[in-house]
């Protein structure tokens, strides 16, 4: 495992992404990182944005949250998850690939686009709900694309590797 005392910033950041970045990338944010280990957590640094936030924000939904919008330029995110196949195209076409030509950009859950069924604390309850019954299955992609990026930032050097039977290099 990498120190933590060496690294200068998170190891992996991850973006969720709504409409307005007011509720459900917010909720979708802060259950991921309830779900994350404690002693892992300072690996990772979750934002949550919104395609559009310039929207008045009084009405916002979560006490004391101001919504963010997507910044410009080339995003440093390792992974953007978005709640719809909608937002998901949109931010694909914003920020197509990473430096190495891979995709990186996913729904919070494959296959399912996630609303809210109404406005209100309730919705919101249910809506987080939705989102925790999930949680393992969002994990399980955050630590696949972390994998690729420990793979990409530190490749097996494959001429090392030595057979056990024979010992003789592979």
């Amino acid at each position: 495992m990498i120190s933590r005392s060496r690294l200068k910033e998170p190891f992996f950041t991850i973006w969720v992404i709504c409409n307005e970045n007011r509720e459900r990338s917010p909720i979708v944010a802060a259950v991921i990182k309830e779900y994350i280990p404690k002693d892992l957590r300072s690996y990772f640094e979750i934002e949550s944005y919104g395609l559009d936030s310039t929207s008045d924000y009084v009405n916002v939904s979560i006490p004391g949250h101001i919504p963010n919008e997507i910044p410009e330029g080339i995003p440093i995110a390792d992974l953007i998850l978005t709640m719809t196949e909608g937002q998901m195209k949109t931010v694909q076409d914003k920020f197509p690939f990473d430096h190495s030509g891979r995709q990186k950009v996913r729904m919070v859950v494959q296959g399912q686009n996630l609303n809210t069924d109404g406005v209100g604390r309730e919705a919101y309850v249910r809506f987080e709900n939705r989102v925790t019954e999930h949680a393992y299955q969002i994990l399980y992609l955050i630590i696949s694309e972390c994998v690729l990026k420990i793979q990409n930032t530190h490749p097996i050097d494959d001429t090392r590797r030595t057979k056990r039977k024979t010992g003789t290099q592979i």
